[in-house]
């Protein structure tokens, strides 16, 4: 497609002390599963840090660039949703993380590989193998860390732009129409 792949700048963060990070809400009740797994990992020895960016000052752009250098250059970004997903639900955070280059530790949630592969994203069904897998994954060489940011920065270049989520709903509604099944998974 002519595109020259690179991969991404490193950059300095904000954070610099921080073994994983994890941008969103943690004080709202219906989040309790993200503070229980953030103290988890904290009593593990795994510095954590968290920066909620709700509210109107994240739609300013310097929030945006800010957030970008730190998640490009933490070692490890945390995605969290809401429990008892639907198929394929998942919350911008994971997008946003992929875009912005870092390396993804994912809770699993169904259909989560659809989006992105385990080579993108480190998933994660519980507390307990997502300390095992942060612990892993920052044990000696960081190095190697990259490469999943990268690739999941490519996949959503690729697989997750707004041309491509188009041709999703285009097939959908040429199915619809002619009466052919909904894809599994899928709501109408």
């Amino acid at each position: 497609d002519g595109t020259r792949r690179r991969d991404l700048p490193q950059g300095r963060s904000p954070f610099p002390d921080a073994d994983v990070l994890f941008f969103g809400e943690t004080e709202n009740p219906q989040y309790e599963h993200r503070k229980t797994l953030l103290t988890a990992m904290r009593e593990a020895g795994i510095r954590v840090e968290t920066y909620n960016y709700s509210g109107p000052a994240r739609t300013e752009q310097k929030v945006y660039e800010w957030q970008d250098r730190a998640i490009r250059a933490a070692p490890l970004c945390l995605s969290m949703s809401l429990t008892n997903h639907a198929t394929g639900y998942t919350s911008a955070r994971l997008f946003d993380l992929a875009q912005a280059g870092g390396t993804i530790l994912g809770e699993r949630f169904p259909g989560c590989e659809e989006l992105f592969r385990s080579d993108e994203v480190v998933w994660f069904d519980d507390d307990a193998e997502a300390i095992r897998k942060a612990k892993a994954l920052l044990h000696g060489d960081r190095t190697h860390l990259r490469k999943f940011g990268n690739r999941a920065w490519w996949r959503v270049r690729g697989a997750h732009t707004m041309t491509a989520r188009l041709r999703v709903l285009e097939r959908a509604g040429r199915a619809i129409r002619s009466g052919a099944p909904i894809p599994q998974g899928w709501r109408v």
